[in-house]
């Protein structure tokens, strides 16, 4: 199988000579394609598959065009193509425009996005986009990242030149240039000026250069006085608009120095959203979570159709547990760009979080449907289904998941769980240790390998993974009740005990926590503090037939005739085929017995 480039991209940077040796032989596939008279009009990340050996593949000619028969391969309509990577011919709704150079920008998009982290536009909507495509270059990619290789940058930004015919001439030319930048050989492309850029400018807006001189110079020093703040606000907006999207780019690996780079952003233009946005991101990523969340607000108050802050303030307020307001803010998304296959995955996991299996499910589809090639959106329904009990359904999904993307730590402990549900305790065993040699703090995958481990009779394993888990992760209260009944199991009754209290303090509602206590009490010979505990989890869930059992058998030892009766016969109301039944009813033979 493999990845998509998007998917790649996603975990981190490129390294430059490998983004362009992908880049280059995309460039080939579209050449190839293109001398056939067919052009793709949806080249993106998402559709450059780069298999198990590394070589990239161009895919999904859904929306291609065959111009040597002038039949188009789809339906049509005014736009088509993927907006981040749309050509202004495209964004424009000009079929006749549209041909292999349309390809060739969408080749410059894709290495831009590679280079500087992001794609070459981005906005808050879909008309908006559209509007910068048309009427806006992109920031060079050298501003976000000075690292960037000046010739790759050249490449980027002549492939997306506003007119066609100042584009790179073909694919094929794009691959040589490219080949060239991988021999360290000169390129033939030269950089965008400044005065071209102003030309190109004039040239998409010709109204505004058809007035004559005299009133140009007539308006001018008017014009320069009333726009003289205006001018130097926007120049800082500007600058803080780089300084910001700079800080987004390095908060995952160094949280303090985006930070700084976000202050100062803030520091020049306090009214840029993009700036609080960037300094809530490097604050999440540093554990101020409080910080971060008043900052996300803070940007959004400031730019309300901003999907892309609902979306991380989602992302946030999921990590704090609040699932009900992660699913308002990722509603809000969804209204803003309704096509955005990650907000629909992103919100059903939230649905999910917040009990809601039906429509996480819902959602979970709906992005599937829109980025069949998601693999969290097929992880997110596999849980989904694991959640209402389809055990089959959600193996089938994870399973999918898995096989488009191997690296998906959540999906391999999901199809433990349901693994081990099943009874496949060495493929749960095998999904979780995969899962921990991607994510070695993982604590909840040592908590299911651990559950794995001792159902098929390894003890020692078991008791391993539950004591790591409870190291990594304290406040896991699963991982000290699991711990403490895999004490009780080697006969550790005061280690369990202890265990069992700690599991109880973070949860006091966990009735498995008080029924295993009460077990280890009565074997430690503490009889009335076992009754205690287990008549606590007969309060807080009545249904376990066991903790009737346990109950009635240590009232019986406390000479409680009655108590133990009345438990033994609730317990066989609930599980008469137990095999601790015909116990049960000899136990009630002997104490109802006359004296």
């Amino acid at each position: 199988m493999g990845e998509s480039l998007e998917a790649l991209l996603r975990r981190g940077p490129v390294p430059p000579r490998r983004t362009a040796e992908i880049v280059r032989q995309v460039a080939l596939a579209l050449a190839h394609a293109h001398e056939s008279g067919i052009v793709h009009r949806d080249v993106k990340p998402e559709n450059v598959l780069v298999d198990s050996q590394g070589a990239p593949r161009l895919m999904d000619f859904g929306l291609a065009r065959n111009d040597a028969q002038s039949q188009r391969l789809t339906h049509t309509g005014q736009i088509l193509g993927t907006p981040a990577y749309m050509a202004p011919e495209q964004a424009a709704g000009d079929l006749t425009k549209q041909g292999p150079l349309t390809d060739v920008y969408a080749l410059g998009a894709v290495l831009y996005r590679a280079l500087a982290g992001r794609p070459p536009f981005e906005a808050p909507s879909m008309e908006a986009l559209l509007y910068k495509i048309l009427a806006e270059d992109p920031v060079s990619p050298r501003a976000l990242d000075g690292s960037i290789h000046e010739d790759l940058e050249t490449i980027a930004l002549r492939c997306m030149a506003k007119e066609p015919e100042r584009r790179i001439g073909s694919a094929a030319e794009v691959a040589s240039e490219l080949g060239r930048f991988l021999e360290n050989a000169p390129i033939r492309a030269r950089p965008i000026g400044t005065l071209e850029r102003a030309r190109m400018w004039a040239l998409r807006n010709p109204r505004f250069v058809a007035t004559g001189a005299v009133a140009a110079i007539a308006v001018a020093f008017v014009a320069m006085l009333a726009t003289f703040h205006a001018a130097r606000a926007s120049g800082r907006a500007h600058e803080a608009e780089v300084l910001a999207s700079r800080a987004i780019r390095i908060a995952a690996s160094d949280s303090r120095g985006a930070i700084g780079l976000a202050e100062s952003a803030l520091e020049l233009d306090a009214s840029v959203a993009l700036a609080w946005r960037a300094r809530g991101i490097a604050r999440q990523n540093g554990r101020d979570l409080a910080g971060a969340l008043a900052d996300l607000t803070r940007a959004l108050e400031l730019d309300q159709e901003d999907a892309l802050a609902w979306r991380e303030r989602w992302a946030l307020r999921e990590l704090m547990g609040d699932h009900g307001s992660a699913v308002s803010d990722l509603t809000r998304a969804i209204e803003l760009d309704p096509r955005a296959a990650q907000a629909w995955m992103a919100r059903g996991a939230a649905r999910l979080n917040a009990g809601d299996a039906d429509g996480a499910l819902e959602d979970e589809t709906r992005a599937i449907n829109l980025e069949p090639g998601l693999a969290d959106a097929w992880a997110g329904r596999g849980a989904a289904l694991g959640s209402k009990g389809d055990a089959e359904g959600a193996l089938r999904d994870l399973t999918h998941a898995l096989e488009i993307d191997p690296r998906l730590p959540l999906a391999l402990r999901n199809r433990a769980t349901i693994r081990s549900r099943k009874g496949d305790y060495a493929g749960a065993t095998l999904d979780c240790s995969r899962a921990l040699s991607l994510d070695p703090k993982d604590a909840r995958a040592h908590v299911v390998r651990g559950i794995a481990r001792g159902a098929s009779g390894d003890e020692d394993g078991a008791l391993e993974d539950f004591v790591r888990a409870s190291e990594l992760e304290p406040g896991l209260g699963e991982a000290w009740r699991f711990r403490g009944l895999a004490r009780e199991k080697r006969g550790d009754h005061e280690g369990a005990i202890a265990d069992l209290t700690r599991a109880i303090r973070i949860d006091a509602n966990d009735c498995h926590a008080w029924e295993v206590r009460g077990t280890a009490r009565m074997s430690s010979g503490e009889t009335q503090g076992a009754i205690d505990d287990l008549t606590r989890a007969i309060a807080i869930d009545p249904r376990p037939p066991g903790i009737w059992r346990n109950r009635g058998l240590a009232r019986k030892s406390r000479g409680d005739a009655a108590g133990a009766v009345s438990d033994l016969e609730r317990f066989l109301e609930l599980a008469p085929d137990d095999p601790g039944a015909a116990e049960a009813r000899a136990v009630i033979a002997e104490l109802k017995k006359p004296l």
